[in-house]
């Protein structure tokens, strides 16, 4: 993502967009892990359960970083 040439309003957009994406995968995958009993799958799962976890808390923990650092190229651009 070039975030220099995206608008911040845009990029708080697409942030909140991915986080709802990732709720929406948590929920799916939590569901199927109640009703799993294989440790294979059930391990899988729980993987799939830590990385989306923790890909969620990185984009809500560096939500502000991210769009502070939106349309700067858009400046310069306009700028030219």
């Amino acid at each position: 993502m070039c975030a220099a040439f995206v608008k911040p309003e845009h990029m708080a957009h697409a942030i909140d967009e991915r986080i709802k994406q990732i709720d929406r995968k948590l929920e799916m995958l939590r569901s199927l892990d109640a009703k799993c009993d294989d440790p294979g799958s059930r391990w899988t799962i729980d993987y799939g359960v830590h990385m989306s976890q923790a890909s969620r808390d990185y984009m809500v923990k560096n939500r502000d970083a991210l769009i502070a650092s939106a349309g700067g190229g858009l400046a310069a651009e306009a700028a030219e």
